[in-house]
């Protein structure tokens, strides 16, 4: 899904000259579940495809956002995140994985057998080095490990936010 929005000026001198801002958030489809256990383990989110910026385009700033409506635990003991992990972006098959969300240790804590209303989480990090365009891009959850087996994030979307300017 692609969401397109900008705005222009004309400025007024011995030249007219047009400057036009954009923002673009493209997402991925979503992903029925992510499963954490106690064992590190990378977990692939969906693709997500990046379309509609225009040509000669120079990318400001882009960041990621991680989009969860349930987390759930299974284990009946008290569950969260064991230790700081990222969830990373790069442009698909030759990209370099690119810390894009930094979790921390203990984040999404959740009593035993406890299912909470998600939550959407946008990173800090700008990836405008990896995220340079149209593309495929990649997201993954690196070394994603719970205290107990099993922290459930049920119906996952990432998304791109990028903004550009032409």
């Amino acid at each position: 899904m692609t969401r397109l929005s900008g705005s222009s000026s004309q400025a007024s001198s011995t030249t007219t000259s047009r400057i036009y801002s954009g923002y673009i958030e493209c997402w991925s489809e979503p992903l029925e579940e992510i499963q954490l256990t106690d064992e590190a383990d990378n977990k692939a989110f969906r693709d997500i495809v990046v379309s509609g910026i225009p040509a000669n385009s120079t990318i400001i700033r882009v960041n990621l956002t991680f989009r969860v409506r349930i987390v759930s635990d299974s284990s009946q003991m008290h569950n969260a995140l064991d230790g700081d992990q990222n969830i990373q972006v790069r442009k698909h098959g030759t990209g370099t994985w690119t810390d894009a969300i930094n979790l921390k240790d203990d984040m999404f804590t959740t009593p035993g057998g406890w299912r909470d209303n998600g939550m959407e989480l946008t990173g800090d990090e700008d990836i405008k080095s990896e995220v340079d365009g149209n593309g495929t891009y990649n997201v993954r959850w690196e070394n994603a490990i719970c205290d107990n087996d099993n922290l459930e994030f049920n119906d996952v979307e990432v998304g791109l936010m990028i903004w550009f300017t032409t």
